[in-house]
């Protein structure tokens, strides 16, 4: 906090926070503690910053599967920024990267400009590289649901995937 105070021009601070700001950023274990959220979210408030908005995949971690075969995902990584960073880059956002295999951690990338391409919705395409991922059937039987369309249920799959 008193560095916070101390600084005068635009600033941002990124990275694993190893703590989730509310309880909708966790899927999957125990319920998140209230109390932690709320002690990370004072934080924030006291050194003047808020996160910078973050584009899919939600979650940012992946954690072990927890007891019923279930696994954890939460939003620990993000960017945090005072007011006048963002009044100096208004169209930033954190991009969500795919995660890699040696990691458990998605990482981020910073935009500091809104993407100029079309932001149109993409079709879904199958990567056959899918296959070779030992977890692929498993997803593909949690997140496919009878009672869903085909275009929810590829959606389900997109999802599943990034996560």
């Amino acid at each position: 906090m008193e560095i916070s105070n101390n600084m005068r021009n635009p600033w941002m601070l990124a990275g694993d926070f190893n703590d989730i700001t509310y309880v909708s950023e966790k899927k999957g274990g125990v319920t998140p503690s209230l109390s932690r959220c709320k002690r990370l979210r004072d934080r924030m408030e006291l050194c003047r910053v808020s996160d910078v908005e973050s584009r899919r995949p939600i979650f940012t971690w992946r954690g072990p599967i927890y007891r019923g075969g279930q696994r954890i995902y939460e939003k620990l990584d993000r960017a945090l920024s005072n007011d006048e960073w963002r009044m100096r880059f208004p169209d930033s956002y954190v991009k969500v990267l795919m995660r890699v295999d040696f990691s458990d951690h998605h990482p981020i990338l910073i935009n500091l400009k809104e993407d100029n391409f079309d932001r149109h919705e993409k079709h879904f395409r199958f990567e056959n590289a899918w296959l070779t991922n030992d977890t692929y059937g498993n997803m593909l039987r949690d997140v496919w649901k009878e009672d869903k369309d085909v275009v929810q249920n590829l959606k389900n799959v997109v999802d599943g995937i990034d996560n």
